[in-house]
């Protein structure tokens, strides 16, 4: 890992993100059962504390997404650029995703007791089938986005920020206004419908992420108070965790996902603060979890639903089997995670660590 040319800020948010992920995976599934059956029965300020973790818990994809648009997007792709982008980030990203792939069939799925077979095996392999461990539905999102990146990229550099915020505007109105709404109107048991233009070349929401990560980078935001930003922060969350508990309250079946505006106000306003931040506190630390954070991404789904299985039978309090969850899980992940990049030859590239 060489410090000296890593951007303190952004080790931050990535290092922020994939707490955030760890969270989520620690706060449902066994613990909290995201349905309004199960969540009904819960009392409220353990309903408050399980909704609040698990909306803090779905920042962290938008912010991986919203950091590689920043990163990767304000550059100028040529035909040599290109194609040494797609081999050194799609194909060396396709072998480690099947690599994880067979490494879940092998270890993990037995253990979980989902019946593993050939054909099984294959057809995660060829991504044309859902994946047992449900974390690994990121790795073809983002294979699809890297593959058209370098021409997003050009296509970016031609068009001026106010032009681009237009067609901007429309698709998130599109893609996470209308889906948000819906949420709203299911409170009072009716909906909009859903949008029939088509993401096409977008990528839909998670390009809508990735763009906004290059408008970040074009200073979108630059002007807005930073007391401003806190305020958007804080009311986006409040609204999000609320959205939840009143539809919840109400016998909808509901999970936060990525087409609600609000994880993406979320995403933007903490994604900026930090931008702008001074000082990051606990740097050293931040830096080796920003290092490994891909692949604490790889190995921690299968530690968190271990771990939870040990804690249910041991705690009754679910708040502190989420907390505990989470601890366990992230320390233990970067334990593996610096023990497998150690293999020599093959470690880091199974990782994936730059």
């Amino acid at each position: 890992m060489n410090v000296q040319k890593r951007i303190q800020w952004i080790d931050a948010i990535r290092a922020l993100a994939i707490a955030c992920v760890v969270m989520c995976h620690s706060a449902e599934g066994q613990v909290y059962h995201l349905n309004a059956e199960f969540m009904s029965a819960v009392v409220m300020p353990s309903k408050v504390f399980a909704l609040s973790m698990y909306t803090i818990g779905r920042v962290g994809v938008p912010l991986f997404l919203l950091m590689t648009g920043y990163l990767l997007l304000d550059r100028e792709y040529d035909q040599e650029k290109t194609m040494h982008f797609w081999k050194s980030k799609c194909l060396s990203l396709f072998f480690v995703t099947e690599i994880w792939i067979v490494l879940y069939n092998l270890f993990f799925y037995p253990y979980d007791g989902i019946t593993v077979t050939i054909g099984s095996l294959v057809r995660e392999m060829l991504l044309v089938n859902g994946f047992a461990i449900n974390h690994m539905w990121y790795m073809p999102v983002i294979l699809g986005l890297y593959l058209l990146l370098p021409i997003m990229a050009n296509g970016l550099r031609t068009v001026n920020v106010k032009t681009l915020s237009i067609p901007y505007v429309i698709l998130t109105l599109l893609f996470m206004g209308i889906p948000t709404a819906n949420m709203l109107f299911a409170i009072v048991g009716r909906g909009m419908g859903e949008t029939v233009v088509s993401p096409g070349f977008s990528g839909g929401v998670y390009g809508l992420y990735m763009i906004g990560g290059y408008l970040l980078k074009k200073d979108i935001l630059h002007k807005i108070k930073t007391s401003v930003l806190y305020l958007s922060l804080g009311m986006s969350f409040i609204s999000a965790v609320l959205l939840q508990i009143c539809l919840y309250e109400n016998g909808v079946n509901f999970a936060l996902f990525y087409e609600n505006v609000l994880l993406l106000i979320m995403g933007m306003s903490i994604f900026e603060l930090i931008s702008r931040a001074e000082k990051i506190p606990m740097l050293k630390a931040v830096q080796v979890l920003s290092y490994y954070s891909f692949a604490i991404y790889l190995i921690h789904k299968p530690i968190a639903i271990m771990t939870k299985n040990v804690l249910m039978n041991m705690i009754e309090l679910r708040p502190i089997i989420v907390l505990l969850t989470w601890l366990i899980t992230a320390a233990g992940s970067l334990l593996l995670a610096y023990l497998i990049s150690k293999i020599p030859g093959i470690g880091k590239k199974i990782l994936y660590l730059k």
